[in-house]
């Protein structure tokens, strides 16, 4: 009976070892991990930095204004992406295809937001808060795309993959919020620092356009 015992508790300990380097080959898997990494470097940022900006560029607002405001509609974003996602869906669109198209409006619209928040924001306390808001709104669509994407790659061990991705993405949590610092340091320019964060969004949105997958990679 205890031969019995050990065989099966050996058996299933070989169902669940995750096969790494099947997944480590993978170019979906990289492109999950560096498209969140480029993400998480703009949420970041913005976590870190926001009240900065707008104390630098409008030392009257109220703090209790910009420190909430923005983030109020990062939850509803993550809804509309969801129903977003099951009507691509019942249109006959693949996983991949939705993971790729939330994905876009995602990080194209917190690119274009970043962009003008540098070029009109500094003029109105409105607009610079509107288009941070909307901004962070776009954000919350990352939870239906990329941010599920190992449920997609890994079924079976979409929690290892999941730590992965996660290790990567905590790393511009320090290097790129001290990149702001020193850009800041260095040009004075709240536009240098919303530029360089889009172009990054633009840089990981591309590679996971060219790389990135919903089929299961095991």
């Amino acid at each position: 009976m205890s031969s019995n015992g050990n065989l099966l508790s050996h058996d299933s300990s070989n169902m669940d070892q995750v096969p790494w380097l099947t997944y480590l080959k993978s170019p979906a898997l990289w492109a999950c991990v560096f498209c969140h990494f480029c993400q998480n470097n703009c949420f970041f940022i913005l976590l870190s930095w926001l009240p900065t900006y707008f104390h630098d560029n409008f030392p009257e607002a109220k703090s209790g204004i910009f420190n909430v405001v923005p983030w109020l509609l990062m939850v509803p974003g993550i809804g509309v992406a969801a129903l977003i996602t099951k009507k691509l869906s019942r249109n006959g669109h693949s996983v991949t295809s939705s993971r790729k198209i939330i994905e876009s409006i995602c990080l194209l619209s917190e690119a274009f937001c970043l962009v003008c928040i540098g070029l009109i924001g500094k003029y109105s306390f409105t607009l610079a808060l509107f288009l941070m808001t909307i901004c962070l709104f776009f954000a919350g669509f990352h939870n239906c795309s990329v941010l599920v994407n190992p449920q997609d790659l890994a079924p079976k061990h979409s929690g290892s993959i999941l730590g992965i991705m996660n290790a990567a993405g905590a790393i511009p949590g320090f290097i790129g919020v001290y990149l702001v610092g020193y850009i800041l340091e260095l040009t004075g320019s709240w536009s240098a620092v919303f530029n360089v964060t889009a172009v990054i969004n633009l840089i990981g949105l591309s590679v996971f356009a060219l790389f990135g997958s919903g089929t299961p990679i095991v």
